[in-house]
């Protein structure tokens, strides 16, 4: 994939894809991100979208979240 990169010569976007049901930066992300930064340098993370896949977003279940986190949705998206 690098090699195909580089001949193409750049990248618009990369894009990381998250199961929110499971959204824990573990180990095997941060290892991949790092793989990628040392492939393109940190100039990829200006190019990164992060999707997050599986958000229920209704209202039960912003509800639900909101009991079971320390903060509410709103909150974190503030703080990140």
């Amino acid at each position: 994939m690098v090699n195909i990169l580089k001949t193409i010569g750049y990248v618009n976007t990369f894009l990381i894809v998250i199961n929110s049901e499971n959204p824990r930066f573990d180990e095997q992300l941060k290892i991949s991100i790092q793989l990628y930064i040392d492939m393109f340098s940190d100039t990829f993370l200006k190019h990164v979208l992060v999707c997050f896949t599986h958000f229920k977003n209704d209202p039960t279940s912003i509800e639900e979240r909101n009991k079971q986190l320390s903060s509410t949705d709103k909150d974190m998206i503030n703080d990140f």
